[in-house]
């Protein structure tokens, strides 16, 4: 018969098994899907996806039974939110960050002149002054790119933590005039 030592025992190895499975926030904070990564990174985030990712799931209850849940960033430096900026264009969508299936324009906006300009936009700084610029080079190069366009759409998208859903927090659009003769 298991006696109280051998409990507590069993209880201390289920919170070491829980924290080094919950521990380490830089998974939630890695935003690189397996196919992106390399070398080490690219098995971390392949466990990450599969394995840590459901059973942290499984395992929310158990945190506050055991004492170890975490409301607090382990590391000060990490972002609490996910921001990403989306271009679409009739309809479609064009770029959005991160992404290389859709990654229009992804070079120039990846430019530090530009990128905290992109980044403002999405996080409401200076709206007035970003909105109608980012508007104005969205349509020019749709423009060249796709000269029968009629209409674009910039999106500025925030969510909890990588991989939840987002939600649209800013949004603007311009139709797209045609070419003069």
């Amino acid at each position: 018969m298991p006696s109280r030592r051998d409990a507590g025992a069993l209880g201390v190895l289920l919170a070491h098994v829980t924290l080094f499975v919950m521990a380490p926030p830089v998974f939630d904070y890695l935003q690189v899907s397996p196919n992106r990564a390399w070398g080490p990174f690219q098995t971390l985030s392949a466990w990450d996806r599969s394995i840590r990712g459901p059973v942290v799931d499984e395992m929310r209850p158990v945190e506050a039974l055991l004492g170890v849940r975490q409301n607090w960033h382990f590391y000060t430096t990490g972002a609490s939110r996910t921001r990403h900026f989306e271009v679409w264009v009739d309809g479609e969508l064009w770029h959005r960050s991160n992404d290389r299936e859709h990654d229009f324009m992804a070079g120039p906006l990846a430019n530090s002149r530009l990128r905290h300009h992109v980044k403002d936009w999405v996080r409401g700084k200076r709206v007035g002054q970003t909105q109608p610029a980012l508007l104005n080079l969205m349509v020019e190069r749709v423009r060249a790119e796709k000269p029968d366009a009629a209409r674009v759409e910039l999106r500025g998208l925030e969510g909890r933590w990588p991989g939840h859903v987002q939600t649209i927090v800013r949004r603007a659009s311009a139709d797209i005039p045609p070419e003069a003769p």
